[in-house]
């Protein structure tokens, strides 16, 4: 593990950064003469980052995805915007979507191996939520299996993998605040046009913000109050016991551990004084990993340190793991921000 980096970049706040063909590209606004202006960079490090291009030439979107056939920049949270490309330079504009015009609070879009699912979640839940496929960000198409799930529910994230894609929500409730017991619920899709509700083994379930991180046989949920959870298809989940789940202390109480994932495998990192880290190649199964270097470099990340610190992008490396992290020192998020790119060795 070596000393924080700081990130040389025109960045004033994390950017979001996806690979493609073994170059990192992120997209993001940064501060101009007037105003602000929205920046596409390259990076083969995260630490060194080139202008690709900026202004009127790049996408006015703050979020880069990578589907099979290329780069996906997705604009504001509506999803009233989406650009592809191939080279992260020339950028083409996604006309028509049919998504632009729903009336949400925002659709959610994820993008993999398989191509891109976009889900739009309205309130109150009678209305359905609608769901669109495409296999590389320039056309889509409804998908009426999705939709038929949805109706009447709530479906608040997407996620994609190299198996399919999940989405996280929560049964027959009228709005996001809602929380009651055993209405979380999740869906699977291996294809993102044949969709099925997920078994969840327990009436509590994950909640509707949960992430859903894939490894090459299975996935896992974490989330703080309602536990980890691991699937091998996607399609029957099981809660691991509060006792033996990562990182906990003797009363069971979850430690502040992130999980990152490549597709193939899964690490979570102990963000705290521990300095401990596991990876997992379906989800269920942990294994310790030997973390070599200066611990501090992690302990900046730590919730009761830095309130606002966090890894904003992680690229798996043959011995561990770059982490690309931010961190303010006060509120609120849109103030400039201190960005370093840490290097973890993490060897079974």
């Amino acid at each position: 593990m070596s000393k924080p980096v700081a990130v040389d970049g025109p960045w004033d706040r994390a950017p979001s950064i996806a690979t493609w063909h073994g170059r990192s590209f992120a997209i993001g606004d940064v501060k101009a003469r007037t105003g602000y202006e929205f920046v596409v960079a390259e990076s083969t490090d995260l630490a060194h980052w080139t202008v690709l291009v900026r202004g009127a030439k790049a996408p006015s979107a703050y979020k880069m995805l990578v589907g099979h056939a290329g780069l996906v920049a997705v604009g504001d949270e509506a999803g009233t915007s989406i650009w592809t490309s191939t080279d992260g330079v020339g950028w083409t504009a996604v006309t028509n979507l049919p998504f632009a015009t729903v009336r949400s609070t925002d659709v959610a879009i994820a993008a993999g191996p398989k191509g891109l699912v976009a889900v739009a979640h309205m309130y109150p839940s009678d209305t359905p939520s609608l769901a669109w496929y495409s296999a590389d960000g320039s056309s889509w198409t409804s998908v009426g299996s999705a939709d038929r799930l949805f109706a009447g529910n709530t479906v608040y994230k997407v996620f994609a993998g190299p198996t399919g894609f999940f989405a996280t929500g929560a049964m027959g409730q009228r709005s996001l605040y809602e929380n009651r017991a055993g209405d979380w619920a999740g869906w699977w899709s291996s294809d993102g046009l044949t969709w099925q509700r997920a078994s969840i083994g327990s009436a509590t379930g994950f909640s509707l913000n949960s992430e859903v991180h894939f490894a090459a046989s299975g996935m896992v949920v974490d989330q703080f109050v309602f536990g980890q959870w691991h699937s091998a298809d996607g399609q029957s989940w099981a809660r691991t016991p509060d006792s033996m789940r990562l990182g906990a202390n003797a009363n069971g109480d979850p430690a502040n551990v992130t999980y990152l994932d490549d597709g193939d495998r899964i690490v979570a990192l102990d963000c705290s004084d521990s300095g401990l880290a596991w990876e997992s190649f379906d989800g269920s199964a942990w294994k310790p990993l030997n973390v070599a270097g200066d611990a501090d470099a992690l302990k900046m990340l730590t919730t009761s340190r830095s309130p606002w610190a966090s890894i904003d992008y992680a690229e798996f490396t043959p011995d561990g793991l770059l982490l690309f992290t931010s961190y303010v020192t006060a509120p609120p998020e849109w103030e400039a921000q201190t960005m370093n790119v840490i290097r973890i060795a993490a060897t079974p």
